[in-house]
């Protein structure tokens, strides 16, 4: 017939079709977008669980050494805080003479001011009283003699350390309180000696120091409170004879 338009009806249907295949791609796009927007808050989520206990407890620890520290250089009291491995050092305010484990009175004295120091700072925290764990004394040696003597040696200079803080007949200006002793107890410990922990200095390799010690989120998860039995408490002190 004249007039009529021949339509070509294959690529008029492939015209109509494309949009639907267009829209159908945006979709698939849309959708993948969705679901990898959710799996990022998902994994998002899941590290702040993990990181918010690890963060409060690196914020504690430090929050604790740099008040330590700031207390000290405001009592003009020699020594450093190590932050990382979170030690007090003394300087020669706590070294020991050659084969010695004898405290002098004057290491005495500096230590008894160092205690009430690092008490208050964990009292007055108090998140530290959910992750604070005990302070150790560690007694070190130089490498001059036997393993097992100086073994030997550096625990003794702990646990004389402990002796000259609880020993009433010592003489200090300011004394500890009954209940700060008692703290001591609860929370101090000894610790010995270790082979590789050495200045290359033997005066200051004959020392001793006070580490921190904090609960790690998996203790705290498997409900480790470190609580104190009523009858430790109850327990005599008995008499400290420094060896």
């Amino acid at each position: 017939m004249l007039g009529t338009r021949w339509v070509n009806k294959g690529k008029q249907k492939e015209e109509a079709e494309k949009p639907f295949w267009i829209s159908y791609a945006d979709l698939m796009t849309a959708l993948m977008m969705l679901f990898l927007i959710v799996m990022i808050v998902s994994l998002m989520s899941m590290i702040n669980a993990q990181e918010g206990p690890e963060k409060e407890r690196d914020d504690t620890i430090n929050d604790v050494m740099k008040g330590i520290e700031q207390d000290m250089r405001q009592s003009h009291m020699d020594g450093s805080v190590d932050f990382k491995q979170r030690l007090i050092h003394f300087g020669n305010q706590a070294q020991f003479g050659n084969n010695s484990a004898t405290v002098a009175n004057g290491t005495a004295i500096y230590l008894n001011r160092i205690v009430p120091i690092i008490l208050k700072r964990v009292e007055e925290n108090e998140r530290a009283q959910k992750w604070f764990k005990r302070v150790t004394v560690e007694g070190y040696t130089s490498q001059i003699g036997t393993y097992f003597h100086n073994l030997e040696l550096s625990l003794k200079r702990s646990h004389n350390v402990l002796c000259s803080l609880l020993d009433p007949s010592i003489s200090f200006e300011m004394p500890l309180t009954e209940e700060q002793k008692l703290q001591i107890r609860r929370i101090f410990m000894v610790g010995g000696f270790s082979a590789n922990s050495t200045t290359g200095d033997p005066e200051r390799d004959r020392r001793v120091e006070f580490r921190l010690e904090f609960w790690t989120v998996q203790e705290k998860k498997e409900g480790a409170a470190g609580q104190v039995p009523d009858q430790f408490d109850r327990m005599e002190v008995g008499k400290c004879v420094q060896q």
